[in-house]
């Protein structure tokens, strides 16, 4: 059987309709190409920019956290020298006491007695140790010692005789506040 068309502008259509359709396809996957190439282009510009940011930011927190370690390694150094510059005032203003204590002391002190030890206890207290080769030298030296500001507090705590017609004895001492301490 023989097909025979009758109307050829049907199939003329037809192609014409498929060749169309072939372009249109054509069409929409080079332009779905050219923008995914686009797209793609321009994402990885904006992953270069991103990297290029965040290194700069790595570098800069590498610099500030350098810089911070310095500001902090120069607060501690401060500290420690205040701590130690406080350290040192209080041994000069402790040295000047006992500069004041052992100037008083040697005003004070009468030419029959002598001193022997010296202690600085815990509590503050100071207990001198001497001998005397007379009574009265004693009393007369601890009564000095009660009548001098620099002291708050003067004890006489053991007196005795020692067997080369000498005295031991033992005051205790406690320096006396100082308001203005420099």
């Amino acid at each position: 059987m023989l097909h025979v068309n009758l109307l050829p502008w049907r199939s003329i259509q037809q192609r014409q309709q498929q060749r169309q359709w072939l372009r249109h396809v054509m069409i929409f996957v080079t332009l779905t190409a050219v923008l995914m190439s686009l797209w793609s282009a321009s994402t990885r510009h904006a992953l270069r920019k991103e990297q290029s940011h965040l290194l700069m930011l790595t570098d800069s927190q590498a610099r500030f956290t350098l810089q911070l370690k310095k500001v902090s390694d120069a607060t501690q150094q401060l500290h420690e020298l205040q701590q130690d510059a406080r350290e040192q005032k209080q041994k000069r203003i402790k040295s000047l006491g006992y500069l004041a204590l052992l100037t008083s002391l040697a005003r004070h002190i009468p030419d029959s007695l002598w001193l022997t030890e010296l202690t600085d206890e815990p509590d503050g207290r100071i207990q001198l140790r001497g001998e005397s080769a007379e009574y009265p030298a004693v009393m007369v030296f601890a009564q000095r010692l009660n009548d001098d500001a620099l002291f708050s507090e003067v004890r006489l705590l053991d007196i005795q005789r020692l067997p080369a017609q000498s005295l031991r004895f033992v005051v205790q001492i406690r320096l006396a506040q100082q308001t203005g301490a420099q």
